[in-house]
């Protein structure tokens, strides 16, 4: 019968990711498509963006990031930390560009991780940058600005 088609509702990162990456939708849309497959697509555009000084991406996915942190949804933050974060953080030749744009709490739900992918030195190096950081941008991402509530 013709009128049994049932679409399958979105989750709301899925709803937001396609409103804030409209150039991802059709990807977003595939049942195939999940979070994991959409941060490896925002890592590489966030290392890009980062390079080109592309603030207003950056604002949009780090707020996506620190959105997904913040949901009860506990696997939505640590897939966030894991295929985000933790790949990102990593990337020793933009420290200066990334660190302004990680809030307290991502370091602080990675720390014990990225000692063992950067070893204590790395770390202890990246912690000092954090803290001498005058420079915070991640107030300006769309989740502290709230903006990302309206989408």
């Amino acid at each position: 019968m013709f009128g049994s088609f049932q679409s399958r509702p979105m989750p709301a990162w899925q709803s937001k990711a396609t409103s804030l990456f409209p150039e991802l939708a059709e990807k977003l849309d595939s049942p195939k498509f999940g979070i994991r497959q959409l941060y490896h697509e925002l890592l590489a555009q966030t290392l890009k963006a980062h390079r080109q000084g592309n603030d207003i991406y950056l604002r949009y996915v780090y707020g996506f990031a620190e959105w997904c942190l913040h949901q009860r949804e506990s696997e939505l933050g640590e897939v966030t930390d894991r295929c985000f974060y933790r790949d990102l953080i990593p990337q020793r030749d933009l420290w200066v560009r990334i660190i302004p744009w990680l809030s307290p709490s991502v370091i602080e739900r990675n720390r014990r991780p990225l000692s063992i992918l950067l070893g204590q030195r790395e770390l202890g190096e990246f912690e000092k940058l954090f803290a001498a950081c005058t420079a915070r941008r991640y107030p300006e991402s769309i989740y502290y600005t709230r903006w990302i509530e309206k989408i």
